[in-house]
């Protein structure tokens, strides 16, 4: 993989991932607003596993496509404008 621009970082605490969030627009767009499709999704500290869907669809902390904590980093291309993310339950 080639990356040509990077666009953006955003952090989340776990505190803000017990409701589904979307990714910032700075984070799919570049500052031309030429899509980017591309992320870096690094997932680590003591929160715990994330879940994410990016069917457009909301994920819930059962369900998802489930990021174990310390897996990084985990590569994702795709429209990252559809991409939820939420706490995995228990955590």
């Amino acid at each position: 993989m080639h990356v040509n621009l990077v666009v953006g970082y955003q952090a989340f605490t776990s505190t803000v991932l017990t409701t589904a969030v979307a990714l910032s627009s700075s984070l799919y767009k570049d500052s031309n607003g030429q899509p980017a499709n591309a992320a870096l999704f690094s997932v680590g500290g003591t929160a715990g596993a994330i879940r994410f869907r990016d069917d457009g669809g909301t994920p819930t902390a059962a369900i998802g496509n489930r990021l174990p904590s310390g897996q990084n980093p985990w590569l994702y291309q795709g429209n990252l404008q559809n991409v939820r993310l939420i706490i995995e339950a228990g955590n």
